[in-house]
Order: C-alpha cells, then structure tokens, then sequence
C-alpha cells in the first residue's frame, strides 16, 4: 500500500503558499492505492458492497453522469427549477422523452421508475411487514430444483429471499451443479438455518420437485428458478393475502423482468382468474404459490410434461383448487427461463381437456406460447343471423356475401329493415335466402332485436351489425364452438377497421369514464399488451356488432334491456349474463372488418352524443361496482383515460 509520508505535505492545520508538485511516479502510487483501498473496503464490509450491486446504485450513478453533463452550473435550487420548467413547458410525456434521451433509458423504464416509486412499498412499510409476524407466522416453503452452473444467479436469488421482510420461509434446493456453486450454497447453508440442501439423484425436474415436496415442512410451497429474484416485500403480501382470504389454494401475481445488467424493466400487469386465457397461454407467470394439500391432491409434478412442467402444474391445479387468488402487484422477477417445449404443452392442455370431459383439437398458434383449442361437438344447431339495417344496401350486400362464404351451412338471416322499403333489400335477401322484418319505428337498438328474436328460429343467435364482414370462411363455426360450451355465454370476434387496426378486441370496463376497447387502433397483426389481441381470453363484455349466445341464455337474461336505447345494451347484457354464472369469451381467430357506426345511418352529432351521455349515466346508475372498481380482466395499473394499456403513473 502506499505510504503517505513520501509526499510532501504541510503540517496539520498550516496552509502552503504553493501547491504540492507531484512526481508521475506519485500519482501513479497514489492511483493504485486508491484502487487498493476501495478493494479492501469491499472485502470487509460486504453490506457496503451488496449496496454496490443494488439497482438504485446504478441510478444514482446514472445521475450523477447527468448532472455533470449539465453545461451551465447552477446551485440545487436552480437545477430543480430547471427540470419542473422542461416538465411545465414539455408536459411529462415531452420531459421524460427528453431525459430518456440524455440518460440512454427507454421511455417505457422511465414510466416503470415512476410507478414503482409511486406504487411499491417504501422503508416504513416494509418496516411495517418485519413488526406485524406472530411467532406462528404463516410458514413458506420454496423449493429450488437444480440451480446449474450459473453462482452469480444462485446467489442473486438467494439474497433477494434474505431480504424479505416475511420471516416465515425456508428454502429447500436440490443440488446436481458445478462445485464451485456447491461449494457457496454449502457455506451459505452452514450460516442460515432456513436453507437445506438435498443431493438429487433423481433424472427429471419434476421427480426433483416431488422429492424435495417432502422434505419442505410450509403449509404453502413455491418453486422458484435460480435465474429470477423476489423484492423484498413479496413473502409478507402474500402472507397477507391468504390471511385475509383463508380459503385460498392457489395465487399469482404480477412480475417483471430483468434484463442483462439485472436492472427491473418490462412489467406484465395480469387480469384475474380467467380459465379460458389459462386454455391460450400459461399466463399465470413464474410465481405460483399453492396450499401444500393442494399440491398432495392433485400428485404433484409428472414427469411425463418435464419440457411444460409448470402449465401441466397450472391447469391440473386450477382444476381441483378452491380459490385462485391474484395479486395485483409485481411480486417477481423473471430471468432468462427455458422456453415451453410447445410438444409437450399441446399434450397437457389436452389432458386437461379429458380430465374436463370436454373435446378438442389442441394446436400451436403462430404466435410462440399461445395454443389453440378447437372444441368439438356433436350436435349441428340451426344458427340464426339477426343483421339490422338502415338505407345501407352496399356495406349489407358485403355482410351477407361473407356469410354465404362461410362453411357452417345450418343457419338462417333475418334482415330487420329500418329504412325505406325497397326492391334493393328484397332482392339482396331473395340471393341469400334471408328472410326481411320490417321496423317502421325509431331506431331503437334493444327493442329492435327483441323483437327480431322472437321471429328467429335458431337454438343459436348471432347479432351482427350489417357493416361487419368476415376475413375468413371458418368464423361462425368458431364462435359457435365457444357457444355451445355450457359454461360459456356470451362469445365476440376480433373485429378491425378498414385500414387493419383493431376497433374491437374486447370491452374493458370503467376506461375512459365509461367502457373502452383495449388497445383500439393497434395494428390488427400485433399481439399487444400482454399478447391480448392474440389470445383467447375471459372479458366482461364485448360488442354487440358482432354477438354470439344461446337462445336459452338470452331468454334467462330477459334480452336487452329495452332502457337502452342504442349503445351499451350490449354492456348491460353481458354483466347480466356473467351475474348468472356464464362466462364471456373472445376469441381472435373469428375476424371480422367492421366499418363503424354504419348500421344506424345519418344522426346528428350532438343528439347522439347527449344520447350516448344519458346511455352511460344509466349504466353507472345500474352497475354502480362493476363501473367504479377494477375491472377483472384489466390491471388497476393500467391507465383508464386511454385505451392504450400503458401504465397508470399517476
């Protein structure tokens, strides 16, 4: 190390009238201790150098490259009025892009910094979770099956456990890996009694996983991966959770990801339970906490889908669990996890199929992780077409030349005419077989099809608008599959405008002061926010312009709801259907074109808006909860004043 007296130096205390001249030899010395030191310091203070590794580190040192980046100098007090002016004169859209383009980050990390430091818990309430256990805290198990060869991730995700503020856990890990990670995790278990370590003789992750099962001693169990880390709040709200909610079997949560340098990014914000998105894609992440008598119910892990091990996992105990739980907060985070054997998931999806008595043809979709099921039924119901029109010959003709294309053949078309009688509409039903109601009334939406429902014949209903035309010659047999499924109540297509963007993927309720449709003007090949324009999926409501149900649930329901005359009757239908038990679903394979706001005609734009206003506020009026709380199927932390998907900053 370098010895300090060499230099030349005035007296403690005394200033020198000239400064100190250096020899290059000196402050090379110099330089190199320098370095030492910061060596030795690290070694012997290893919380100091665990602060190094933290991500706020990284931040900070981030900063301060910014701040020295700044030409002109300034005090404290004028940088911080410098910043809230760029955000006055910019907007926050405007700021944030400026300082993503000074700091290297991506707008969508910023956005993510911004909401983690609004939403997360701070040093109080973690605080908070360490004082509120009980010496019988609610006791975890997580089990780690053969972390590999990587100790930097072995290491990172047991430090991330250490520092949960949820005492209650322990960690079982089955070691088949290098020795130098063995030799770590040995040292590390010597140090902290809640780590075991059990040498696995078993082949397959799923035999590792059972075995270490047994030896956990939780009333929940967990099974992590070496590559992903937990905060450390994730255990306490999860205890929590199952406080408050004793009957729970099954929870999942949010999660992000990390990326190279092991920074946060990329957060996925899930709907509720939702059986039918599971039957698309294993959207229930990384994180699945379970009741240990679920995971002895259920036999655990089978060896046969190693490849799928947790989708096998997902489906069979969403099967027998009393309550699935989600938590709508980032509680993990990924790391770089083998991708699903696609083989092995069509084969467990399958089996989920026959343990459900269902029938079905089980495909890889397109789009990588999504999967496809084609239900399969014996029976050919006769569907009835319900298209109402208004002096819109062409876009009608359009409408029923799809339908003539289409290969499901039991069906019939009714053709409510709202307009002026005439041979155009006549001989366009005479081509197509349809069959034409007159309505010499006001245009009025509910009443309208009510009464059309009552001339229909079909077991089957299909309200379409007549400007909606379908893409391709398998949509009716498509959404007839769903809505033969007992379950099921309610069925909508992905329907996209003319310059393929999507107008409709689904109703999101409680978005833009009313209803929304997300991710509305997104292109129509896009997979979007958390892959929902590809995915089949649970909904609280869709669109009425293109409808598939039961006649027998549209009769249990009472129809539309005559109150509304033009808009969200199809909104009021849906929650009554799902008040009875049903499920909605949409499916993306059904596309359709759909030509807006075409099947009403001329109306003044004011009236209608004044109309719309007072179809919204009836809305309210009747589903007070299902308006003003978090949709189901839509995060609370994303946005409800666009229908975009992004995050809810503020």
């Amino acid at each position: 190390m370098f010895n300090h007296s060499s230099l030349d130096r005035s007296p403690l205390g005394t200033e020198t009238s000239a400064p100190v001249d250096l020899t290059a030899w000196q402050l090379g010395q110099l330089e190199v201790a320098l370095y030492r030191n910061a060596d030795l310091l690290r070694a012997v203070n290893p919380p100091l150098a665990r602060v190094y590794e933290e991500e706020h580190w990284s931040i900070a040192k981030r900063y301060e490259r910014l701040r020295h980046r700044w030409e002109v100098p300034a005090t404290w007090g004028q940088r911080v009025r410098e910043v809230l002016n760029r955000c006055v004169q910019r907007g926050l859209p405007g700021a944030i892009r400026c300082l993503a383009a000074v700091t290297g980050w991506s707008s969508e990390d910023i956005y993510y910094l911004l909401w983690r430091w609004k939403n997360e818990p701070g040093w109080r309430e973690c605080r908070r979770q360490r004082g509120s256990q009980t010496p019988d805290a609610l006791k975890f198990s997580l089990l780690l099956p053969t972390p590999g060869d990587s100790l930097a991730h072995v290491q990172r995700m047991i430090q991330s456990l250490e520092r949960q503020t949820w005492g209650g856990w322990e960690l079982r890990v089955g070691f088949a890996g290098a020795p130098d990670c063995l030799d770590w995790l040995q040292r590390k278990a010597a140090n902290n009694v809640r780590i075991g370590l059990c040498a696995i003789t078993e082949s397959t992750r799923a035999a590792t996983i059972n075995r270490l099962a047994t030896e956990a001693t939780g009333a929940f169990l967990a099974v992590l991966a070496p590559t992903d880390a937990l905060p450390p709040w994730a255990l306490a709200t999860i205890a929590e959770t199952t406080i408050r909610h004793p009957e729970t079997e099954l929870l999942y949560s949010d999660e992000d990801q990390l990326d190279a340098r092991g920074a946060r990014c990329r957060p996925l914000f899930k709907p509720d339970w939702s059986p039918d998105t599971l039957r698309s894609h294993p959207y229930l992440g990384q994180l699945l906490v379970f009741r240990r008598t679920l995971f002895e119910r259920i036999g655990g892990c089978r060896t046969e889908f190693d490849g799928a091990l947790a989708y096998d996992f997902m489906l069979r105990a969403s099967e027998q669990a009393r309550a699935i739980v989600h938590i709508p907060a980032v509680l993990y985070h990924r790391g770089a996890n083998p991708p699903l054997a696609p083989r092995v998931a069509c084969a467990a999806l399958h089996a989920h199929l026959t343990r459900c008595r269902e029938e079905g043809e089980v495909s890889e979709s397109p789009h990588q992780g999504i999967f496809t099921i084609r239900y399969a039924h014996s029976e050919q119901p006769l569907l009835s077409v319900i298209i109402p029109t208004h002096n819109n010959e062409r876009m009608l003709q359009k409408c029923l030349a799809a339908i003539e294309r289409d290969n499901y053949l039991r069906r019939e078309i009714l053709i409510v005419e709202n307009g002026r009688a005439g041979r155009p509409i006549e001989e366009l039903a005479r081509h197509s077989g349809a069959r034409v109601l007159r309505w010499s009334e006001l245009f009025h939406y509910a009443r309208l099809h009510n009464k059309a429902v009552g001339q229909a014949q079909g077991e089957v209903l299909l309200f379409l608008n007549d400007d909606v035309e379908f893409l391709h010659p398998d949509c009716l047999q498509i959404m007839l599959e769903h809505a033969l499924r007992p379950e099921v109540g309610v069925v909508g297509a992905k329907l996209s405008y003319p310059d393929n963007t999507i107008q409709h993927a689904g109703v999101i309720l409680g978005v833009l002061d009313s209803v929304g449709h997300p991710l509305r003007g997104s292109p129509a090949h896009a997979e979007g926010y958390g892959r929902r324009l590809v995915t089949t999926q649970n909904l609280s409501a869709v669109t009425a312009a293109c409808l598939m149900m039961r006649r027998e649930v549209f009769e249990e329901v009472g129809g539309f709801d005559e109150d509304f005359p033009l808009a969200l009757g199809d909104v009021d239908l849906c929650l009554r259907v799902r008040r009875q038990g049903y499920r909605v679903v949409w499916t993306p394979l059904a596309e359709a074109r759909h030509r807006e706001s075409q099947t009403r005609g001329g109306d003044h734009e004011v009236r209608r808006r004044a109309r719309f206003r007072a179809e919204i506020d009836l809305l309210q009026m009747k589903w007070p909860h299902a308006l003003t709380g978090p949709d189901p199927y839509y995060s609370p932390h994303l946005t409800l004043t666009r229908e975009d998907c992004s995050l809810n900053v503020w």
